[in-house]
């Protein structure tokens, strides 16, 4: 059975991961206790010293002494390590050693070799060591170190067991899953076979371990096989999240695996000694993901169940975590794999140009440049990472970028990177804890690119409490003044400091996003006119074509009234087989008989007289004029709200702009006060001014960025397609008022032509007949019917010969309703009160009518006031900004003058767009009022605009 060769410390195209959970019973020589022990080589390097967690040693830098007060340092970056190439790690966390504990002697080791006998002794302090434990192939030795052991001394000891045993390769100190271990890589596979532990003093023990050099016959029976009880898998589990699979293994406190890279058939190998093959089969889900290829259960040379996944090598075994719980006496092993793919040297953009984080909305990893890469994103945990594989990128394409990487350190604690099994570029972004616990690692992440080139990988935000840095008030001139007026805000609602806390992210059910292409939306160049957009609107937008499908349901209704007053003509077939048993008669014969018998009618019934219907007749043309008149509303209420959001859109596009110009200049006046500031000619209050106002333009930019996409969505909901350019206007124009200049001929107007207002007439008008309907239902009815009938028989009850009747028949029927049972009196009293309703509802649109009209009568009027003034406000703020910046270059005005000239600017600028659009809106809403809006309104607008 060929297998990797395991190397000390590397794993170069290949690798082994070996998970060994030790249930060792107490001893007269030794005591031993549960203990997982996972050893992870994840590279072709060695892996960096482990640090400690952020939380237990960075510590936030304080504000520069001469830094403004309003600026932090940002916490500084953790260590970006390649794994070849360990940057130098701060000291472990430790726990304090004692005067009395550091007093003892230095720890001694010693080695003897006898024939195949090795014998290993070592002087330790007592406490130092929980248990140890050998790997399946005999070439690692694992000793898992208590929380009082000084790693310093054992760090000496893995020294000298490196320098002076010669069957050593390597020794090392590492930290696996929160635990710390001395793992012994031995240069030929050996066997343990006793340990013994005597007190030397009350402060040191002697402990020798005694080894074998393994032989063929040892393999599966010597060591922790011979400990292990059979059947210890009970459940098997298989997990996708994205592109991560995850075998779960999981059984009792003895559950023992293996698991290693086969060299000889590519293939991932599980190996259960304590179970059957059937087992394995039995516990094996049946619907594995398709990337593992076809699993296959079988057993070892050896004799051992083993679990054989022919992915590999396009399957890469990225981790391993073994758990265990003593309480419960379980354990757990969870595999990790992805799909992997070698470096490809045709990609187009297969180059990491840029590395950049984007902690906004949560954390998001921005790549500029492996477009054409096909990239794996997920989550591993013990410790949470953020795993990034750059399938077909070699590392040296990416180097740089990761390097160049800074990322925020309230999110990231660190960043590796390395190569795939296949030698594509692995980046692991390790979380902060923080972070990483309120967030979970239950998350797919989520790509989208954003522009051609720069692809989106975002984790959610996650709530959680931030740490508080204690900052000095600042003492600025004045402030005893502010506190003596009471100028300060509550405490309830004073903002001091950074944010106390983050709220987590609102949460979408991953089915929904991955493994979708979220690349952004199509720009779409064609240009969107007003009369276009309507005329597009007039066959997309769905209240639009509500209505129509409305107006024919309605128009159905006088065809279906007058349907009550024409009459109807039915025909009627009847067949039977007829049998009888004549018992006693003094005429016919006794006995039985059996003939057929057909009937035929045809039948004509004339309503003569019928109240109600004539009273339906009339309901029904009142309801088609209704449906008529609402789909005129409707397509009045289209052009107003399609007006509405083309210049909300167009608007938008001007707050953008304008938001933009003031980041601009806010931008500029915020750098050059910074510069000011540090060369001592500006003060702290006018750098904080140009501060303040700097991040009030950005947030303001923010807003309008939101105001113009959602404005966009909203015209795209009512033609029903990406919108692209949209004609602004040509240049200014000037307002006019409405003539005449008077409310009350407009709101005469209105209350006659208004057609919501006649719609809810109508419905009053309806509701008034269904009253006479129901009480007409009370009179008689009188309708003439005519029949004509044919009838055959085989044979009659008093004749067995076949006769054939014909018959006509035509007769007057009077129908009159003595008792109903109360139901006709209830349906009366039931449309009276619907008639009441509707004349009430009719009412309201009336006066909602009359405040239309005088409220958009007024808005008109008021907006084209506003024009013209603003307009001169604008002017002259202009001129206003031009002289602050001529004195400030002067040295006559200061910097604060020049910025309260551009935020003044700027608010008049906003101000006079929102004027011009509130004046265009206003007039068709008057003219909506009215009732007299039509499609040469909507044209009239659009000739303003640019076509």
């Amino acid at each position: 059975m060929a297998r990797s060769k395991q190397l000390p410390v590397t794993l170069n195209k290949m690798w082994l991961l070996t998970v060994i959970l030790l249930v060792l019973g107490n001893s007269v020589s030794a005591t031993h206790a549960d203990s997982i022990i996972l050893e992870r080589f994840l590279l072709s390097d060695p892996p960096p010293t482990q640090q400690a967690p952020a939380s237990k040693t960075d510590v936030p830098p304080t504000p520069s002494a001469t830094a403004p007060a309003a600026l932090n340092e940002a916490p500084a970056p953790p260590p970006v390590t390649r794994t070849g190439a360990p940057a130098p790690a701060p000291a472990p966390v430790t726990a304090p050693v004692s005067s009395q504990t550091a007093s003892v002697a230095p720890q001694a080791v010693a080695t003897k070799t006898e024939g195949e006998i090795i014998t290993l002794n070592m002087s330790l302090r007592l406490g130092d060591v929980r248990s140890s434990g050998m790997s399946l192939d005999g070439r690692s030795l694992y000793v898992w170190l208590t929380e009082n052991a000084v790693l310093s001394e054992w760090r000496d000891i893995a020294a000298r067991i490196t320098r002076d045993l010669p069957f050593a390769e390597a020794a090392r100190v590492q930290d696996i899953a929160g635990d710390t271990y001395l793992i012994v890589e031995l240069s030929r596979p050996l066997v343990l076979l006793d340990e013994a532990v005597s007190i030397v003093d009350v402060e040191r023990m002697s402990w020798e371990l005694t080894f074998r050099e393994r032989r063929l016959a040892d393999t599966g029976s010597v060591g922790l096989a011979e400990i292990l009880p059979k059947g210890a898998l009970q459940k098997v589990r298989v997990l996708q999240q994205g592109p991560l699979i995850t075998l779960e293994f999981s059984g009792s406190s003895e559950f023992f695996a293996e698991i290693y890279h086969h060299d000889g058939r590519d293939a991932l190998i599980v190996e259960f000694p304590g179970d059957s093959v059937r087992a394995v089969r039995r516990l094996l889900p049946a619907d594995l993901p398709s990337a593992l290829g076809e699993v296959i259960v079988e057993t070892s040379d050896v004799g051992r169940a083993r679990l054989v996944i022919p992915g590999a090598p396009h399957i890469d075994l990225v981790d391993a975590i073994a758990s265990a719980d003593d309480t419960l006496e379980t354990s757990r092993l969870s595999v990790y794999l992805v799909p992997d793919a070698p470096v490809r040297a045709d990609l187009a953009k297969g180059r990491l140009d840029e590395l950049n984080l984007d902690t906004s909305t949560g954390l998001d990893v921005l790549l500029d440049g492996p477009r054409d890469a096909r990239i794996n994103a997920y989550l591993l945990p013990s410790p949470s990472r953020f795993m990034l594989d750059l399938l077909g990128v070699s590392v040296e394409e990416a180097e740089r970028a990761i390097r160049d990487f800074n990322p925020d350190g309230q999110y990231v604690a660190g960043i590796r990177f390395g190569e795939t099994q296949l030698g594509s570029t692995r980046i692991e972004l390790t979380l902060t804890e923080a972070y990483a616990d309120a967030m979970g690692t239950d998350v797919i992440p989520f790509r989208r690119v954003l522009e051609p080139n720069t692809i989106a990988l975002a984790l959610p935000e996650a709530g959680r409490p931030l740490p508080q840095v204690d900052t000095e008030p600042l003492q600025l001139p004045g402030r005893a003044l502010a506190e003596a007026l009471n100028l300060r805000a509550p405490p309830e609602v004073e903002l001091l400091g950074e944010p106390a806390q983050v709220i987590g992210s609102i949460r979408l059910d991953a089915a929904f996003y991955e493994d979708r292409d979220h690349s952004p939306m199509p720009i779409v160049t064609d240009r969107f006119s007003l009369m276009g957009s309507f005329l597009k609107a007039l066959d997309s937008d769905p209240s639009y074509l509500a209505a129509l499908a409305e107006f024919r349901i309605n128009a159905e209704a006088l065809p279906q009234a007058r349907a009550g007053l024409l009459p109807t003509l039915d025909f009627n077939y009847q067949f039977a087989n007829i049998q009888q048993d004549v018992r006693a008669s003094g005429t016919l014969d006794l006995g039985r008989t059996r003939y057929n018998s057909n009937l035929a009618s045809l039948n004509l019934t004339q309503p003569v007289f019928r109240a109600s219907a004539f009273v339906a007749v009339n309901q029904a043309r009142l309801a088609v004029e209704q449906a008529q008149l609402a789909v005129l509303v409707s397509e009045q209420e289209l052009m107003v709200r399609l007006a509405t959001i083309y210049l909300n859109v167009l608007l938008a596009t001007d707050e953008l702009q304008l938001a933009q110009s003031e980041l601009d200049a806010f931008t500029g006046q915020f750098e050059l006060a910074n510069t000011r500031f540090r060369a001592g000619i500006a003060d702290l209050a006018e750098y904080n001014d140009s501060l303040s106002r700097m991040t009030i333009a950005e947030a303001r930019y923010i807003k309008a960025e939101n105001t113009l996409d959602d404005a966009r969505l909203a015209f795209k909901e009512i033609v029903g397609e990406e919108i692209g350019i949209l004609s602004g206007f040509q240049g200014d124009f000037r307002a006019a008022l409405p003539f005449p200049a008077a409310v009350e001929p407009w709101i005469d107007a209105a209350l006659e032509q208004n057609l919501a207002l006649q719609t809810r007439q109508l419905a009053t008008r309806i509701a008034d007949l269904q009253v006479r309907r129901q009480r007409a239902d009370r009179l008689p009815t009188l309708d003439f019917v005519a029949t004509i009938r044919r009838s055959s028989d085989d044979q009659t009850l008093f004749s067995p010969e076949r006769q054939e009747l014909d018959a006509a028949e035509a007769s007057l029927r009077l129908n009159m309703p003595l008792y109903g049972g109360g139901r006709p009196s209830s349906l009366i009293r039931e449309a009276g009160a619907r008639r009441d309703r509707e004349t009430q509802l009719a009412e309201r649109e009336r006066r909602k009518s009359e405040r239309d009209v005088r409220s958009a009568f007024l808005g008109v009027n008021a907006s084209a006031r506003m024009l013209d003034a603003l307009r001169e406000a604008v002017r002259a703020e202009q001129v206003r900004l031009e002289t602050r910046l001529q004195g400030f270059e002067t040295g006559v005005e200061s910097q604060v003058a020049v910025l309260d000239a551009y935020q003044q600017y700027f608010s008049v600028r906003r101000d006079f767009a929102q004027a011009r659009f509130d004046y265009l809106i206003n007039r068709l809403s008057l003219k909506q009022a009215v009732g007299t809006l039509t499609r040469n309104d909507l044209a009239e607008l659009d000739r303003l605009l640019v076509n």
